[in-house]
């Protein structure tokens, strides 16, 4: 894209991987955060323009929650608790210990779930494609749905998964929150979803 706009690609974030390619600052195993969501689809965009046999997008709320259970049905797909070893968050049930207070390279803790994804609780919250709602999973008549997408139109994204700036109750699976899809923060990234053109 010609530019990074992660406020943590300085080579302190990361010493032993840095990169500096045309001018730009890299931390390239570390996820990129302070995009909106505005700017991911831009990414999108330019991704699928590429010749590598993919295309790429946002995945729905559902794929994401998918995804990040892995057949569990517990708060987190590690169990009914985290912890600092495992996952970058703000321990708020031990104060300060553990706190990171930025993101981490992606892999870099061992809570990988059982289909083999990463940090799918903390580093950095993620946005996903569907257009908030607080009826999630529920039809006009109140009745569940399945893989549901989503409202047409409305003012927020959905974000998930929580961050390293956010206590556990964040992280939880089914926790969801929003966001403009023009807002950029220190705390929200992406993740994308790829299937074969």
């Amino acid at each position: 894209m010609g530019d990074n706009p992660s406020v943590f690609k300085k080579e302190s974030n990361c010493r032993f991987e840095h990169l500096v390619i045309n001018r730009t600052k890299s931390c390239p195993n570390h996820p990129v955060e302070g995009v909106s969501w505005n700017d991911v689809q831009g990414f999108i965009s330019t991704l699928n323009q590429g010749t590598d046999g993919y295309k790429y997008r946002l995945p729905t709320e559902a794929e994401w929650e998918y995804a990040a259970r892995a057949g569990t049905e517990t708060p987190f797909n590690l169990g009914h608790k985290i912890s600092p070893d495992l996952v970058n968050y703000y321990n708020d049930y031990r104060g300060a210990v553990g706190y990171r207070g930025k993101p981490v390279a992606v892999g870099s803790l061992p809570n990988a779930n059982k289909f083999g994804l990463f940090d799918m609780h903390g580093n950095v919250q993620e946005f996903v494609q569907d257009i908030f709602n607080w009826n999630y999973g529920l039809n006009k008549n109140q009745r569940f749905i399945i893989d549901p997408t989503g409202p047409l139109a409305g003012p927020y994204r959905t974000i998930r998964g929580g961050s390293w700036f956010d206590g556990a109750w964040n992280l939880r699976s089914a926790r969801r929150r929003k966001l403009l899809p023009s807002t950029r923060n220190v705390r929200t990234g992406f993740r994308l979803l790829r299937t074969p053109q």
